[in-house]
């Protein structure tokens, strides 16, 4: 696989949401990973991104957004995770909100200019029905009738709107836009050290209008948001890997470091292709998703080999003593229920998609 040259006005782009999050978002990532911050906090956090260019750079231009691609919205995204995992955890749930309501022309005007600017915050319950939820809807002519709980909601507690499957009586799933406003749902935290929340619906009518698809192992919404979360969850394990690498080349450049030592320079050539190679299987997978092909397998695969790939960098940087640089361990993203697949569940998907191909 070729690596893509970066034009001057992407790693222009690059370059300013890394200055970014050093200045701004680095020195307070505590505020984020010890206990949620306020709303009005974190709202300054998204509209400061937003204007680096998440969730917006990969929309169209037609709709608000700068027009790139997903592999250069990717990029960014890496930088962010450098900073905050909390808070690229928020701002991925605002892309993937972003990503759905594009398909609902009547809801864009509503919702997306909100979310372009960093102004409100989506809230992402399961794409699956029975995965921690008991949210059941009846058909009531053209609007549904809700009642129940959601269990956990990534950014819940913040949410000016959520998105979540529904089971509905008779007629298998959905997914379902809810308005905090409009719908009168209720959150509470569920973990101090987590940003999701316990929905409560409550007698609620939702117009067909809300509706954003089929909800189901075999829905296009539901295998279309869990590839771009399993791939974005693959670029945060490569953002920390780099984020080793960087670490390491640091120490190095320092006067007295041992900088032609045969052995040691055999480890970082390893770390340096497993993050690039991860890297570029993350973003191989996005190539294929934006272009509306189904990448389950590549999606499973880019995963399972950046979380594989990224421990063996720590490995690597430990037995030459980078672990001494004051680095913080591997974290996941904060998706609530979307954070579910573990590497032992993508490597038996590959296996399956594989075995049955």
């Amino acid at each position: 696989m070729k690596i893509p040259l970066l034009t001057d006005i992407q790693q222009l782009s690059i370059d300013s949401m890394r200055t970014f999050v050093q200045q701004e978002v680095k020195p307070h990532q505590a505020l984020l990973r010890f206990g949620p911050a306020s709303r009005e906090q974190l709202l300054e956090y998204t509209q400061a991104v937003a204007e680096f260019g998440l969730p917006g750079l990969a929309v169209p231009k037609a709709f608000g957004g700068s027009g790139m691609d997903w592999v250069i919205q990717a990029r960014l995204f890496e930088e962010l995770v450098k900073g905050s995992v909390e808070l690229a955890s928020v701002v991925l749930i605002n892309m993937l909100a972003v990503e759905v309501l594009m398909e609902q022309p009547a809801l864009c005007p509503q919702y997306l200019p909100d979310l372009l600017a960093g102004r409100c915050i989506a809230g992402l319950g399961p794409a699956l029905v029975g995965e921690g939820h008991g949210l059941r809807a009846q058909r009531v002519g053209p609007d549904f009738f809700l009642d129940g709980n959601i269990d956990e909601v990534a950014s819940g507690l913040w949410a000016s709107f959520l998105i979540s499957s529904v089971e509905v009586e008779d007629q298998g799933a959905c997914m379902l836009l809810l308005d905090r406003r409009r719908d009168r749902f209720e959150t509470r935290g569920i973990r101090l050290e987590s940003n999701a929340a316990r929905a409560q619906v409550t007698a609620t009518r939702v117009n067909e209008v809300f509706c954003l698809g089929g909800a189901g192992p075999d829905s296009v919404l539901t295998r279309k948001l869990m590839n771009f979360v399993r791939l974005h969850e693959g670029i945060s394990r490569v953002a920390q890997g780099q984020a080793i690498l960087d670490a390491f080349l640091a120490e190095r450049a320092k006067p007295g470091a041992a900088t032609t030592e045969r052995l040691v320079n055999l480890h970082l050539a390893e770390m340096i292709t497993q993050v690039e190679s991860a890297r570029l299987m993350c973003h191989h997978g996005l190539v294929l998703a934006q272009s509306g092909q189904d990448c389950e397998t590549e999606s499973n695969m880019a995963l399972f080999f950046a979380r594989s790939a990224i421990e063996r960098v720590e490995h690597h940087a430990a037995w030459v003593n980078a672990a001494g640089t004051g680095r913080s361990p591997l974290v996941s993203l904060q998706l609530g229920p979307l954070s579910r697949p573990s590497i032992s569940q993508a490597a038996a998907a590959i296996v399956r998609l594989r075995t049955t191909s």
